[in-house]
């Protein structure tokens, strides 16, 4: 995949890892250095399962609404400022295909929202009006 964005001239990712002086015939020459295995070896039982059972979550980390709607305010503040985030009141959790949709329901600026995964609690995405 990183020779795939590299190669691509007009990507934003391209540019990014230009930036921080990444090439494409100097990533292609060092992925050469090491061939790849046709087989990875197998050393644990652990390490035969398949690997969505390596990844099943134990718990869902973000189990209600209320909690959803807590982490989306603690992400929210620091970047709009409690002001707007206190004008967004209500703010609604919806979960849908195990995500949590949080938003906000300002009448006077568009709404503040956040996709929060229900097993992990990673940020999908967060967004809401631009600041001036």
């Amino acid at each position: 995949m990183l020779l795939g964005i590299l190669r691509e001239e007009k990507c934003v990712a391209a540019e990014i890892l230009h930036e921080r002086g990444l090439r494409l015939n100097a990533i292609r020459e060092e992925l050469a250095r090491f061939p790849m295995r046709t087989e990875p070896p197998v050393t644990s039982e652990e390490e035969m399962r398949p690997l969505s059972a390596l990844h099943e979550p134990k718990s869902d980390l973000v189990p209600d609404a209320d909690t959803a709607k807590r982490i989306a305010e603690a992400l929210w503040t620091p970047q709009y400022g409690a002001d707007t985030v206190a004008s967004q009141a209500p703010i609604k959790a919806e979960l849908k295909f195990n995500v949590w949709i949080v938003t906000g329901s300002s009448s006077t600026e568009p709404p503040l929202f956040s996709f929060i995964p229900q097993t992990d609690g990673r940020i999908l995405s967060v967004g809401g009006p631009t600041k001036p």
